[in-house]
């Protein structure tokens, strides 16, 4: 039940984050700035702290693996090809290009 749990929470996260760069890609891409913008800029720069602070990894990962006594490949309900070597910089690389289209539009 505990990974179940776990996996909720980690794949909802992921996906509102997933959601959050793409949106700040769109906006910066085409110049509709609004709230909805910044509140992503917001939360994925929240979610880079903890990623930080993770060195590298989530904190829901690395409290998952402590409370299991497991090492976890996947700890969400998302097939684990999503999860491809590099994935963190391409959404980076989207999120940084967006946000300083959004910064230029502004």
């Amino acid at each position: 039940m505990f990974m179940k749990v776990i996996k909720l929470v980690h794949t909802c996260i992921w996906m509102l984050m997933s959601v959050s760069v793409l949106y700040v890609f769109y906006s910066g891409i085409t110049g509709r700035v609004n709230l909805w913008s910044w509140i992503g800029v917001f939360l994925v720069v929240i979610e880079g702290l903890a990623l930080v602070l993770g060195k590298g990894d989530c904190p829901i990962h690395i409290y998952a693996q402590q409370k299991t006594g497991e090492k976890i490949l996947n700890d969400t309900f998302l097939p684990q090809w999503i999860f491809f070597k590099g994935y963190k910089i391409v959404f980076s690389a989207f999120f940084l290009i967006g946000w300083l289209m959004m910064v230029i539009n502004s």
